[in-house]
């Protein structure tokens, strides 16, 4: 690029800082902003203060933004990062790209002239961005399983990309996999692929044989009544967001180790997902694929 765009990263976790590189080599004038306790050979870019970070015309907001609607998402910060701060600094000169916001906060943002772009809801990441988390609870099962993916009896909720993904790397790691899933098309789709399929409403159905169950369903679908069908020795491991797919207190109740499988694949291929977020961004920009 002739001129260098200046753009700047703002808040996030390892997954920004790999976007920030990826846009550096690609010829953007990156900068970071909230990444004060981020120590790392990977990080190249300059740290900046918020009030400069607002004079770059591209804006690079995490994934996903907040996590309690007051503070921008950003754990390598020494000081919080209001969103009033954001949102009080943002006009018509900016180009913004934010990741799985509500509703409210990109009316909030459009209201201030930016050009804003959800880039999560983009279709090429969002699949990308499951084959990662996919990837990423298969190697979590690896770790925490006392025996062997091969053989295994293994259970997975919902069959949405997550579970379609996740599915599909245990059958080929030779688990026999019985898909739970909420529409008759999906379970149809998970027959036709050699695949076990039952009702989500039904989980008693064969459930005393499981080694292992994941939830990526983000709806309480495995209360109490349903955990009692359990094999004891069960492992659950839960993928979804809020408000979750298994009722935590009963499991506990219940004896049944459960593993929160939270903020992936942010922490098992941050590199991957970084790089995904970098070349959507600059494909929105431009046209054109890095």
């Amino acid at each position: 690029m002739a001129n260098k765009p200046k753009l700047s990263v703002i808040g996030g976790d390892t997954r920004q800082i790999y976007a920030a590189d990826r846009l550096q080599k690609t010829g953007y004038d990156v900068t970071l902003t909230g990444f004060e306790y981020f120590d790392s050979v990977i990080k190249k870019a300059e740290d900046v203060p918020l009030d400069r970070a607002l004079t770059a015309e591209i804006l690079l907001l995490p994934l996903p933004f907040s996590k309690n609607g007051r503070t921008l998402n950003a754990p390598y910060s020494k000081n919080e990062i209001p969103l009033k701060a954001l949102f009080d600094g943002v006009g018509e000169r900016h180009k913004l790209f934010l990741g799985n916001a509500d509703q409210k906060t990109l009316s909030r943002f459009s209201a201030t002239g930016a050009r804003v772009c959800d880039y999560f809801a983009d279709e090429p990441l969002t699949l990308y961005n499951a084959l990662l988390t996919a990837e990423g609870l298969l190697g979590l099962i690896i770790d925490k399983l006392p025996c062997a993916v091969f053989g295994s009896q293994a259970a997975v909720f919902g069959f949405g990309r997550i579970g379609f993904y996740l599915s599909r790397l245990l059958q080929a790691a030779g688990a026999e996999v019985t898909v739970f899933a909420r529409s008759d098309e999906s379970r149809a789709k998970a027959r036709t692929l050699g695949l076990g399929a039952y009702d989500v409403q039904q989980p008693e159905k064969e459930s005393f044989r499981f080694d292992y169950l994941i939830n990526t369903i983000p709806a309480k679908t495995l209360k109490r009544e349903a955990l009692t069908h359990l094999n004891n020795g069960c492992f659950l491991f839960e993928a979804a967001s809020a408000p979750y797919g298994i009722d935590f207190d009963a499991a506990e109740d219940l004896g049944f180790s459960v593993y929160k499988a939270f903020s992936l694949p942010g922490k098992t291929a941050p590199k991957s997902a970084g790089c995904m977020i970098a070349e959507t961004v600059h494909n929105k920009l431009t046209g054109v694929n890095i």
